[in-house]
């Protein structure tokens, strides 16, 4: 999945490029599909960058997300683990169902909630995205997602956290929703929109963007 974030002090989310500066760095669809099937990253941001022709003129996003999922449609009562993956038919477990359950049986703090400046952190086997309920929009049959992760992340390539300005992007789209058939149709990236200086969030929400195509009402 692609997505394309604006520049957060202009809103714009592309900008002209040379022609000149692009051409020896190009990739055709095919090539890039390979590139990014292969590699074991689950999420990328700005390693890669879109570019679209409007008329003559060439336009590079400004920041670019790239996220890959395994979509399953098993019925099981086995946790399915493994990143970016979801599952359609995972036993729906909100917020709060997950929120209970970790105070009652791993630890007397919760880790998407801040104790002033600090969080506790995730260990890695609990990290997981869930399914949180299933409703009807538009005809369609929406599966809504959300992800138990860590805010704030310490990564082993400190150059490269400098470089992407402290984003947790990690995190990928955060909450999402899903049609089957159409994708990934909506989300929340509150590693991009909702952070600090210390590279994280400090509330929960529940709302997310949807695809304008879709869902133009919603905007």
């Amino acid at each position: 999945m692609f997505s394309v974030l604006p520049d957060l002090e202009t809103g714009e989310n592309w900008e002209e490029i040379s022609y000149i500066l692009i051409e020896n760095q190009l990739f055709t669809a095919e090539d890039f599909q390979k590139t990014i099937l292969n590699t074991d990253e689950p999420k990328m941001f700005n390693k890669y960058r879109l570019i679209k022709k409007v008329g003559n003129k060439f336009f590079v996003a400004k920041n670019v997300l790239i996220e890959k999922f395994r979509v399953l449609d098993i019925d099981t009562s086995l946790k399915i683990s493994g990143s970016n993956v979801i599952n359609l038919k995972d036993e729906i477990m909100t917020y709060q169902d997950v929120k209970k359950a970790y105070l009652s049986q791993i630890s007397d703090k919760f880790p998407m909630e801040g104790y002033a400046d600090e969080y506790s952190s995730i260990k890695k086997e609990f990290r997981a995205i869930y399914l949180s309920r299933i409703e009807q929009k538009n005809n369609e049959k929406v599966y809504r997602f959300w992800t138990f992760d860590n805010f704030k992340e310490e990564r082993k390539y400190y150059d490269e956290v400098i470089q992407n300005n402290s984003y947790n992007y990690h995190r990928g789209i955060d909450r999402f929703a899903y049609i089957e058939g159409k994708g990934i149709v909506g989300g929340s990236y509150d590693f991009y929109f909702d952070r600090t200086g210390y590279g994280f969030k400090r509330a929960v929400r529940h709302d997310i963007m949807w695809a304008k195509e879709l869902f133009p009402q919603r905007q």
